[in-house]
């Protein structure tokens, strides 16, 4: 009998997948379809087969959109025993980056440089640009927010969009003057209806004749706009103001020059803020300075300046009315103030109209109108002004006691600043007193005496901070 052989099989059972090399992060996100990379070259190396083939497989939801597209990326490597490697990379495609937009600079226009309409046109305004990173053009608008009358300030709104609803906007501001010059008060606000008062009260040293006492507004600027742009920086441009009779100039330095301006409009007015002023000018206009030194006469001061950076110039004039202070006025039915004692002979007639003018580097003429009123005076009066703005103080309260403080009357100012005390002095010169409790933001109480005389009139004037 043979004797039986033994066999042995030794094998070795592979259950051991291959291994990537190369592979990139599980998950990205780009802001661009342009920005996503083309897949990396991944390799598979295997402990029993060495390298191994790699496959590779890409599935889009959105193909192509830059908005909102996945991309998942598949690689799979198996050996020859069945062992399967796979891995996924899920990326992202989501634009949410806004343009970059470039707003053009704000800028002034006058009516000598176009007529001023509600929307200007960008070709000469300036127009915005923008990109975006996307590498496309994004979509422009704009659209315009319109205050004031004259001058009015455009607020145009610019807004670039690019293909994914992302936007980026900006504000231009458009000042356009509907004229080249206009009349403000001294904070620099336009008269409502081009108007001002002229107000006169009697006069205690010369009864019953007038005094011209104080205007409302309490002073002027004649204000001057000059646009010559890029092309004029550095030149010099010469402005020649007329002024009519009987205006006169404020302070040491009464020409101001700015090199820009900027507009508010609110309740009715529109007012102007000043830029950098660039010169202060000393040419003044006194009643002297008419001939004759009547109604009706003119006088001409020049200013020359260098057009600053901005290509801009703001020019004003502060100016008052030169016949305050000055007394022998009567009155007659139209409100004309006459010479005292003769009402035939009229000296500023009621409703007078003033023209200014300038010449030169700008073209124009602004006029305003002023108006008479007469304030009687029944035994004690007075006038509330601004020591800041000469402005009339409306709404302050004034009370009238004896020398012992018993309360003998009360009062308002009125619209003009002018208060009046019915109040008739009997038997001896007496002192009395005045006080003043002014409303909020003028100031403290004041109190003033005042002597006065059996059926005597009183003036008291306050002035606030």
């Amino acid at each position: 009998m043979a004797t039986p052989s033994t066999v042995v099989d030794t094998w070795k059972v592979d259950t051991t997948k291959p291994v990537f090399s190369g592979l990139p992060a599980s998950t990205a996100s780009y802001g661009s379809s342009a920005d996503v990379p083309a897949p990396p070259a991944v390799t598979a190396a295997d402990n029993c087969d060495g390298a191994v083939s790699v496959s590779y497989q890409e599935i889009q939801t959105n193909p192509g959109n830059p908005c909102n597209n996945t991309i998942t990326r598949t690689w799979t490597a198996s050996d020859s025993c069945g062992n399967t490697a796979t891995y996924t990379q899920t990326i992202t495609v989501g634009d949410t980056i806004v343009p970059l937009l470039t707003c053009p600079p704000d800028c002034v226009r006058v009516k000598s440089d176009d007529n001023c309409p509600d929307h200007p046109d960008p070709n000469t305004t300036g127009t915005a640009t923008a990109t975006d990173n996307s590498g496309l053009h994004p979509t422009m608008t704009y659209s315009d927010q319109i205050s004031g009358v004259c001058p009015k300030v455009i607020s145009r709104t610019w807004k670039a969009t690019d293909a994914c609803g992302n936007y980026a906007s900006a504000i231009q501001t458009i000042t356009c003057y509907c004229q080249p010059s206009l009349i403000t008060d001294t904070m620099r606000c336009t008269l409502p209806n081009n108007q001002l008062r002229l107000i006169f009260t009697q006069d205690a040293q010369n009864m019953p004749c007038y005094k011209l006492t104080a205007s409302n507004p309490g002073q002027f600027y004649y204000n001057i706009f000059y646009s010559g742009g890029a092309s004029t920086v550095g030149q010099q441009v010469t402005f020649n103001v007329t002024v009519p009779y009987p205006w006169v100039t404020q302070g040491a330095n009464p020409v101001e020059v700015y090199d820009g301006v900027t507009v508010t409009t609110g309740g009715g007015q529109t007012c102007l803020v000043p830029g950098t002023k660039i010169l202060a000018g000393p040419q003044q206009v006194t009643l002297a300075s008419y001939n004759p030194a009547a109604m009706g006469s003119t006088t001409t001061l020049t200013v020359t300046v260098r057009v600053p950076a901005s290509g801009f110039v703001f020019l004003a004039v502060h100016l008052d009315y030169g016949l305050k202070g000055t007394s022998g006025f009567s009155q007659n039915t139209a409100a004309d103030a006459t010479a005292c004692g003769n009402t035939a002979r009229v000296l500023i007639p009621n409703n007078g109209l003033y023209t200014f003018s300038v010449g030169g580097g700008a073209t124009d003429s602004a006029s305003v109108a002023s108006y008479n009123t007469f304030k009687k005076n029944p035994g004690i009066g007075g006038l509330v002004q601004s020591l800041r703005t000469t402005a009339p103080v409306p709404g302050a309260n004034v009370a009238l006691k004896d020398a012992k403080g018993a309360l003998l009357l009360t009062g308002v100012t009125d619209q003009d600043g002018w208060y009046v005390l019915n109040y008739k002095a009997t038997g001896k010169t007496g002192t009395l007193y005045v006080t003043l409790t002014p409303p909020a933001g003028f100031g403290a109480a004041q109190t003033k005496s005042v002597t006065l005389k059996s059926n005597g009139y009183a003036e008291v004037d306050f002035i606030t901070p």
